[in-house]
């Protein structure tokens, strides 16, 4: 016997998540959409680091990233610089720092969505893109805080916004495939 005494309203929302594969179809949905925002923010950054020159136009790009505080990369590798030197210590201290509750959630909702049935091996590839971007900023930024030649970190951190441009512009394209895929298993 059919259970009328739920709205139709509540019904139809309910339809989105009445099985195991629609609710795991919404983890990665979300995780999906927060990196695709963070992606967002890294392209820009990516594009300003292009742009560095000189002593001035470092100073106008921090002038531009006290602006851009919504990716989570530019705040995690302002709160190394702001440290000064690159150890673990400061490394963990500073993820902690820049971190929101948010962030946690999302960056779960991803580990998680690795083990889930519904594009594994793509949200796997993110994960080796993610890698690669954190191995580039590790290695980056001892280089650039050891040189004292200004020529040569503003070289180092216009190839780290190259790197950081094409990593994110492939992120993207995966991610949009993935949110294609998971919308057409929900319909």
């Amino acid at each position: 016997m059919k259970d009328n005494k739920w709205p139709s309203w509540f019904l139809f929302l309910d339809s989105w998540f009445n099985t195991r594969m629609k609710r795991a179809v919404w983890i990665i949905l979300i995780a999906c959409l927060w990196l695709l925002w963070q992606n967002g923010w890294n392209m820009l950054i990516g594009m300003n680091l292009g742009f560095l020159s000189d002593y001035d136009s470092i100073f106008s790009l921090l002038e531009k990233v006290d602006r851009m505080n919504s990716a989570i990369l530019l705040r995690w590798i302002m709160n190394i610089l702001a440290m000064g030197n690159v150890s673990v210590q400061n490394i963990v201290f500073a993820f902690i720092h820049s971190t929101s509750a948010i962030d946690l959630l999302c960056m779960a909702a991803l580990i998680f969505s690795g083990f889930l049935p519904v594009c594994r091996r793509q949200i796997r590839v993110i994960w080796t893109l993610e890698s690669g971007k954190i191995l580039t900023i590790l290695i980056v930024l001892p280089l650039a805080l050891m040189t004292l030649n200004l020529y040569a970190v503003s070289v180092l951190l216009q190839v780290f916004g190259i790197v950081l441009v094409i990593i994110s512009l492939l992120e993207m394209s995966i991610l949009v495939l993935i949110t294609a895929k998971s919308v057409s298993v929900l319909s």
